[in-house]
């Protein structure tokens, strides 16, 4: 949907706003509903679903088990799982050595997250569109994710 000025709309479901913890078993239930709508809408409209769901201490492939997708995935699909959580690719977005097993949300929880989440966003989408960057190349779950990234815009 666009607005009458003709920027895209965003619909936010964000699962921590919904439920405190356990918030992964929330978005795997809602997806579903939310995944028929979105292809549905996608036959008339550019229609994007973007989920992100933390791996936590389980696997990438684990937990995208986990939303048991048709191979391959529909088109009206972005699911994006870093490992362990999102504050290791901020982490390492934002010129961190990091490691997909350690815990980052000290790290990125420390200062302005505003602008650290919008630089972060600005790095990933440049490095997801071909600019290189060392941190962002050592994560396999990003590396994973750079496909999808590019779809998002």
């Amino acid at each position: 949907m666009r607005t009458p000025w003709g920027a895209p709309t965003l619909r936010e479901r964000i699962a921590s706003q919904q439920r405190h913890g356990g918030n992964v078993g929330w978005v795997v239930q809602q997806f579903p509903g939310e995944l028929r709508a979105a292809t549905a809408r996608s036959a008339r409209a550019r229609t994007l679903l973007i989920v992100v769901a933390d791996a936590d201490d389980f696997l990438v492939s684990e937990r995208e088990a986990e939303f048991e997708l048709t191979q391959p995935p529909p088109s009206a699909l972005v699911l994006l799982i870093p490992k362990r959580h999102i504050e290791t690719w901020l982490a390492a977005a934002s010129g961190r050595l990091v490691s997909e097993e350690a815990d980052c949300k000290p790290i990125a929880n420390a200062g302005d997250n505003k602008k650290l989440i919008r630089d972060a966003a600005r790095a990933i989408h440049a490095w997801a569109h071909g600019e290189g960057n060392p941190q962002l190349d050592s994560l396999p779950s990003l590396e994973r994710a750079r496909s999808p990234l590019r779809r998002i815009g």
